[in-house]
């Protein structure tokens, strides 16, 4: 999906380059020579970071593998 709305679009970016699509966690993770998997646990890390940095440790889908 449009990876931040919840489209259920894993490529739609609603005509705005802002949406974090499929296409573009391929492209980073070819930026950082590494698999979409890994760019995906990684970023899956980074945003539990981010929760726990926020108080909000423990909810929301970031924080389930």
């Amino acid at each position: 999906m449009c990876l931040d709305c919840g489209c259920a679009e894993l490529n739609e970016d609603h005509g705005d380059l802002r949406h974090l699509t499929l296409d573009s966690i391929r492209s980073a993770a070819q930026a950082s020579e590494i698999t979409i998997d890994e760019a995906m646990k990684n970023i899956t890390d980074g945003l539990r970071q981010a929760q726990q940095a926020s108080g909000k440790t423990g909810s929301g889908p970031a924080a389930t593998d």
